[in-house]
């Protein structure tokens, strides 16, 4: 669904354009998790994970 976030304690995906979407995770086996239940036909994966940082910010006054 576009324009959406879904999230647990280790993993968020956020919808990121049509046909593509975002995991972060602190899961290290995420990937291998992935190619184990899907045809790696079916997907393109790319790993970011050395070209990315994400802040996280909290507090009173922080806007959603």
């Amino acid at each position: 669904m576009p324009l959406t976030v879904a999230s647990n304690q280790n993993t968020r995906i956020m919808w990121n354009g049509p046909k593509n979407w975002l995991l972060v995770s602190t899961k290290k086996e995420l990937l291998k998790n992935v190619l184990d239940q899907f045809k790696d036909t079916d997907f393109a994966i790319t790993d970011l994970s050395h070209s990315r940082a994400i802040i996280e910010i909290e507090g009173n006054e922080t806007l959603e």
